[in-house]
């Protein structure tokens, strides 16, 4: 943990100059972990930053002993406006994934290089009536990871886009050539723009030809001899080049003027108004009573409609109400050979049936209790369930368990409802799908164990379930789900790459799921047009031990020049832990993306209580807002836990964003924030909140009277923390009313647009797979 000791000894040494590289090292393998050693870096340069926009970031007075304290406060005033940076957090890359089918580290939870059921509020909602209408602008962003950005037109600028200049070096004269010496360099060295406005960013690129190391003026070459930077500028000015080899040189420059900028209001838009999206009603139809019978036990009846309430994104299709044929699996008295499938003549196993193509498109399928082996199909094993119009209802009866998981390939219109499932055999994800559509997956139950993981270690975590991982499937719905002992939570990805992000579509919604005892993210929605609300994740394990880059409550990422738009998360309870004296408590970061460009956003009437710095942390964000968020720190380390806006890793900048009516330890609105008021800095909850007891695990953040929040109307306003799994009852599921979403201000330019998802190209290794797994199931 990071306290005042450690910052107070990096805050003198980057004062004295000292480099970040040696700091790290001769705090290694001290008494502070290497994260608390990064972020305790990013806050002393963040307070020592002069003349940002980070407000909350404290004023720091150096003085030096026996010398002019003025004349060394400018100095180094201008040293670090020169040569810090803000801080970017926590540091996070990625090594893109291969789909494996039950692989949970090559599918669900792939490592980057680097980098119950109570609701948070009490009134009932429609879950549709979140999904907005309008669109934003879209702006391609510079994805390099070098970096080295192309050309684009600079940030900002009201002139139209101009053609880059380039100027060619004259070698400077060498007084008597010799046979020994080199030619002179020859450098290419150009500008993509002459004129900019203060603030701009523009692109410098160079090509030296016999020379074996180049030097900017103004700019840093990295000594490379060819190659193109990025730099912010501010006052017009003279860039030069200076190119050498053994024995000659040459220089080339180039002038840019640059205009004061003008600052422009943003345009309002209006207030989405939420589209519902129609849900039919269940059709209603009695139960029949079973009739009892004295062996064996009376086999209870399902009902022939689902009755539960199933939302879907806007433009997608909803579950059907009616099927063709009901058919029964009985894994004690079921036969895959002799069945029929009727109550009375049950099958025994889905697997089977699948593998004999005796499963149709609108059949209503019921799992009887006792235990399941899992299912694995694909088009291969069913073309006709592939290539379908027509729903299929997989339900679970009561005391119905499945040991191995679900993997349905290429398959579309799946309805599946109140699964309890595990896997005791081996490490999978308990549901996977790749390459469908239309997937709708509610009210079940998933874990690895059912106790409580006092007794795990490393090792123990290392080998956990992961529960549900959508990939390259649209219009995807996961609703009111429990996870509990899980390596990851929730998975929505969309696979596809391409920087239009109307193209990388999924249209999934995920609500009101309790997660809770995780060592890796909770929720990973990594798409265009998703919902997450109403979630309740608890309880993070282990931190960087198990999976080093995803230690998250819900954490998103584009990468590779991929763009995101189109999101709404929404109403979601993220706590770190529900016991701070227990074992192995993570220190997750809440609700966060620091790769790629996404756009179109909106993160409001979220919570969450964690001890680490980054708790709402967004890189890159674009036409968004971040409104009404409740940020605390639950311990005494020294962290302030923040809502923070900042550049990409990649290159990729903030764009006119709203950061309105927040509530934590620091706010902190980065250049491209449009609008910021009404952020509230909270330095003590417990002074500030109706209850605030970590050690009881109870929260209520109403404010008290009197108090710096009282009457100010920022953060979630009230509410109490859902209740836990252990003690979660099956759904009442009271939740926000549509009026807590409308708190969002004008600015906000979301858009929940029909799209049409992006078509799949083929996946050949899924298609060995599949149809391997299903030759050997037939042929035994």
């Amino acid at each position: 943990m990071a306290d005042s000791e450690l910052l107070m000894n990096i805050r003198e040494r980057l004062a004295r100059g000292e480099d970040e590289t040696k700091i790290r090292e001769s705090l290694k393998g001290k008494k502070w972990s290497e994260p608390d050693v990064n972020g305790a870096i990013a806050v002393a340069k963040l307070r020592m930053k002069a003349g940002g926009r980070f407000s909350a970031v404290s004023e720091v007075r150096s003085t030096r002993a026996g010398g002019n304290g003025l004349v060394f406060n400018i100095v180094m005033v201008v040293i670090l406006l020169v040569s810090a940076p803000v801080a970017y957090g926590v540091y996070t890359g990625y090594i893109p994934p291969v789909p494996l089918p039950n692989s949970v580290n090559e599918i669900a939870f792939e490592s980057q290089n680097a980098s119950t059921t109570d609701s948070l509020f009490d009134t009932p909602f429609d879950i549709t009536q979140l999904i907005p209408v309008g669109k934003g602008p879209r702006q391609l962003a510079n994805n390099d990871p070098t970096p080295a950005p192309v050309a684009t037109k600079p940030i900002g600028s009201s002139a139209p886009n101009p053609t880059p200049v380039t100027v060619t070096s004259t070698p400077e004269p060498a007084s008597t050539p010799t046979a020994s010496e080199d030619p002179a360099p020859t450098i290419t060295f150009g500008v993509n723009a002459t004129s900019a406005v203060s603030g701009d960013v523009v692109t410098f690129t160079w090509d030296a030809q016999n020379a074996t190391v180049c030097n900017g003026s103004g700019f840093n070459t990295g000594s490379r001899v060819s190659g193109s930077v990025n730099k912010r500028v501010s006052a017009s000015s003279v860039f030069r080049i200076s190119c050498t080899n053994a024995t000659r040189s040459a220089k080339a420059e180039v002038s840019i003027r640059v205009s004061p900028k003008v600052p422009k209001p943003p345009t309002p838009a209006p207030t989405p108004t939420p589209t519902p999206t129609p849900t039919p009603s269940p059709t209603p139809s009695p139960t029949p009573s079973p009739t009892p019978t004295p062996t064996p036990t009376p086999v209870p009846v399902p009902s022939p409609t689902p009755t539960g309430t199933y939302s879907v994104y806007s433009g997608c299709e909803s579950p059907s109400t009616t099927f063709a044929r009901t058919i029964y699996f009985d894994p004690v008295n079921g036969n895959d050979t002799t069945g029929t499938g009727a109550s009375s003549l049950p099958f025994k196993t889905l697997q089977g049936t699948i593998n004999l193509k005796k499963i149709l498109p609108n059949d209503h399928l019921v799992l009887m209790p006792g235990t399941h082996p899992g299912l694995l199909t694909s088009a291969l094993h069913q073309p006709a369930l592939a290539a379908t119009s027509k729903w299929v209802w997989l339900d679970f009866q009561p005391g119905a368990v499945m040991d191995g998981g679900i993997n349905l390939t290429d398959m579309k219109r799946w309805l599946i409802t109140k699964p309890e499932m595990t896997s005791t055999t081996k490490q999978t994800i308990l549901i996977f799908t790749a390459r469908g559509s239309n997937i709708v997956v509610a009210d079940g139950f998933f874990y690895t164990e059912k106790g409580s993981p006092t007794g795990w270690d490393v090792a123990k975590w290392g080998k956990a379930n992961s529960g549900i991982t959508t990939d390259t499937t649209t219009c995807v719905s996961i609703l009111r789900n429990r996870f509990k002992n899980m390596l990851g939570g929730i998975t929505v990805n969309t696979r596809t790459a391409s920087p239009d992000a109307s193209k990388n579509s999924i249209k999934a919604i995920i609500s009101q799921n309790i997660i809770q005892n995780i060592s890796a993210d909770g929720i990973r929605p990594l798409g265009s047009d998703f919902i997450v609300s109403h979630n309740t994740v608890l309880d993070q394990y282990l931190d960087r031990d198990v999976d080093p880059n995803h230690d998250d409550a819900l954490q998103m990422y584009a990468l590779g020049g991929i763009q995101y738009e189109n999101i709404i998360i929404d109403h979601n309870w993220m706590q770190e832990t529900t016991d701070p004296s227990r074992k192995y408590i993570s220190g997750m970061q809440g609700i966060s993306s620091f790769d790629g460009v996404i756009k179109n956003m909106q993160i409001t009437n979220n919570v969450v209580i964690t001890s680490v710095w980054q708790a709402i942390a967004w890189y890159g964000i674009q036409d968004s807002v971040i409104d009404h968020n409740t940020v605390v720190n639950y311990t005494n380390n020294g962290r302030p836990s923040w809502i923070m806006t900042h550049d990409g890793k990649d290159g990729s900048h903030v764009v006119n964003v709203a950061l309105t009516n927040n509530a934590a330890a620091g706010v902190y609105g980065s250049v491209g924030v449009t609008t910021e008021s009404n952020n509230i800095t909270v330095p003590n909850p417990a002074a500030v909140y109706t209850t605030f007891n970590p050690a009881g695990n109870s929260y209520n953040f109403t404010p008290k009277p009197g108090s710096i929040l009282d009457g100010k109307g920022a953060g979630v306003g009230g509410g109490t923390r859902p209740l836990s799994l252990e003690t979660s009852r099956r759904p009442a599921y009271a939740v926000a009313s549509p009026a807590d979403v409308s708190k969002a201000p004008a600015q906000s330019k979301l858009v929940a647009s029909v799209y049409n998802g992006a078509s799949w190209l083929g996946d050949a290794w899924h298609t060995f797979w599949s149809w391997l797994v299903g030759f050997f199931a037939t042929i035994t």
